[in-house]
């Protein structure tokens, strides 16, 4: 969270002062930089993978309401700071 809210404060900076070109690069190299770390995760949960995973049974209604609330928490608080 502390490298995100300063990263958020500069390009909301950048908008307000009409700044788009900046604020869409800024906002373009965060999104690929993003996606280059999501690659090496994945690659390294993937090497790290064990069989015996398979035999852990999940509740998928548990599962579910925790990614609902996990996504309606972030929705929430992008809310709570554009209107607070």
């Amino acid at each position: 969270f502390l490298g995100f809210l300063p990263k958020w404060l500069i390009i909301n900076w950048l908008t307000l002062n009409n700044f788009y070109l900046i604020s869409f690069m800024l906002i373009s190299l965060t999104l690929f930089m993003i996606f280059i770390y999501m690659q090496l995760m994945f690659s390294s949960l993937l090497f790290n993978y064990d069989e015996n995973l398979n035999k852990i049974k999940y509740n998928n209604f548990y599962l579910i309401s925790i990614n609902l609330m996990s996504l309606f928490s972030l929705i929430f608080c992008t809310l709570i700071f554009n209107f607070a």
